[in-house]
């Protein structure tokens, strides 16, 4: 496994993904509280991964607000609001490839598709152990699962359909921060 860990920071940075971790539950909102900090949002929705509702309760997420005093944060769980221009959008991960640095996200529920895909920054919760070898080892798995909807990212957003430049955020967040957990 942490060989699969490796290669997946790896290819993942090489996308132009951040990698951090692994953090336990502690460290992750550690880690969290500072990166937030660090890119002073005004507002941040959050998608609770389906098999670790605990990493981003609305405790947890209340908390990670009040511990960033200096500044203002509007905080979006409920997924029936049609609010949809956050700063940053965290979500959990289904799983990893090693082979290409990609996360998994099951998003059957459009509330997780706009959490990942519309704010300039995106924060993925990926657990080491969900860190597959291959991509034919998550096709297995997407394959075995009654989702009907999964989105494969693989760095942040890019384009060079304009001009042939390569242009960042264009179509998706402009950076993505995959963190680590070992829970």
């Amino acid at each position: 496994m942490e060989k699969f860990v490796q290669q997946f920071s790896t290819e993942a940075v090489k996308s132009g993904a951040t990698v951090s971790g692994p953090y336990d539950l502690a460290g992750l909102m550690e880690y969290l509280r500072k990166l937030i900090a660090s890119k002073k949002p005004a507002k941040i929705a959050a998608c609770r991964p389906a098999d670790r509702p605990d990493w981003l309760s609305p405790e947890l997420i209340k908390n990670l607000a009040t511990a960033l005093p200096d500044q203002t944060i509007s905080l979006i769980t409920d997924p029936q609001t049609a609010e949809t221009d956050f700063d940053i959008g965290i979500t959990g991960c289904s799983f990893g490839i090693a082979q290409t640095g990609t996360i998994g996200l099951e998003s059957s529920n459009s509330w997780a598709r706009k959490v990942s895909a519309l704010p300039l920054i995106h924060i993925a919760i990926l657990n080491q152990s969900k860190i597959l070898e291959t991509w034919s080892e998550a096709l297995e798995l997407v394959n075995r699962t009654p989702s009907n909807y999964y989105a494969l990212i693989t760095g942040p957003s890019r384009t060079a359909d304009i001009e042939r430049v390569l242009t960042l955020g264009v179509h998706g967040p402009e950076e993505l921060h995959i963190i680590l957990t070992n829970e």
